[in-house]
């Protein structure tokens, strides 16, 4: 085995980093780290997951990992020639990380699986920002078959994961039922087997 991807399989940024590589045909193998030790430390200098080892080389962040993995690996290529497609989904990418994860994840999955305080009123002050999130979701997969453009592109595997996650709260389960094209993109996405093989423990 030549590449190792180090952080918990409850992450969606390193579930991202698996899709990629599932979705490029890239054996891989999962290994758990103890935050903040010193071997963590010694692949990631803040401590942060995801990492990628691939054979002597070493590469944090999953912006730079997917990207790295689409370039050096053969097969379906996860980003688009065309220039305006690609800067779409490094808009998307970009979005999912600066917004949707801070909304979705930070303040709504994660108290709701018990990993940060719960906290009834702000989740249900967060619904207008939820909502709108999804509705621009939504919006965009109205023009095209996925995020960016008809293809599958890193996008798609940054956002998947956290709409995943979100489904599993009483507020995403009443929610994105109402996004149809969105309901849409994300049964497609369920069906790949990138999907199917990084289902993360709850």
């Amino acid at each position: 085995m030549s590449v190792f991807i180090y952080g918990p399989p409850q992450s969606t940024y390193v579930r991202t980093v698996r899709m990629a590589c599932t979705e490029k045909g890239v054996p891989y193998e999962l290994k758990d780290v103890e935050f903040g030790s010193t071997d963590h430390t010694s692949l990631h200098p803040f401590a942060r997951i995801p990492i990628l080892r691939h054979r002597d080389f070493i590469l944090c962040e999953s912006s730079a990992i997917t990207r790295y993995i689409d370039q050096v690996f053969e097969g379906p290529r996860l980003r688009p020639e065309d220039p305006r497609e690609r800067g779409l989904m490094n808009q998307w990418i970009s979005t999912v990380m600066d917004y949707y994860y801070d909304v979705m994840i930070r303040s709504l999955v994660l108290p709701r699986l018990g990993l940060a305080p719960l906290d009834e009123k702000k989740i249900a002050a967060l619904r207008p920002r939820l909502e709108h999130q999804l509705g621009v979701a939504d919006k965009a997969l109205a023009e095209n078959r996925h995020l960016a453009c008809e293809a599958l592109t890193l996008a798609d595997l940054y956002l998947a994961p956290v709409i995943a996650f979100v489904m599993k709260t009483p507020e995403g389960g009443r929610a994105v039922p109402g996004y149809e094209n969105l309901v849409r993109w994300m049964k497609g996405i369920m069906e790949r087997q990138s999907f199917s093989s990084s289902v993360p423990p709850l």
